[in-house]
């Protein structure tokens, strides 16, 4: 934070929330966009995030349409977490790309606006 010049979150120092392998909290899009920079990086795209999570092929979640339980930190007080879940807790609800997490658990920041789109092939 120091590099960026941004404030700690209010919820940095809270045990519920940030613990060994959990995601970040409580960042402001500003703090998440300069932290993406500082590291020579960027906020992905809406359209970029949502192929990431749903891959090309229409499906509803990660890891295809149907919910079922065990894939997302959803209801983690029933699987024991009080907020958030360590990163990679639910292998099985893994996108067709592997990327972990891209449902439940916490929101992501985007460079864009939520909006319905259809995903084309990039050449």
């Amino acid at each position: 934070m120091r590099a960026t010049g941004h404030s700690a979150s209010f919820l940095a120092n809270d045990s519920n929330y940030n613990g060994p392998q959990h995601p970040v909290v409580g960042v402001s899009w500003e703090d998440a966009k300069a932290y993406c920079e500082w590291a020579g990086k960027r906020l992905p795209t809406e359209e970029e995030w949502q192929q990431a999570c749903q891959g090309r092929d229409g499906r509803e979640y990660p890891w295809g349409n149907g919910f079922g339980s065990g894939r997302a930190n959803i209801e983690g007080f029933r699987e024991g977490f009080l907020q958030t879940a360590p990163v990679g807790s639910y292998p099985n609800g893994a996108s067709p790309y592997g990327a972990m997490d891209m449902a439940g658990n916490v929101w992501e920041w985007t460079s864009s606006l939520f909006r319905l789109f259809e995903i084309v092939d990039m050449v």
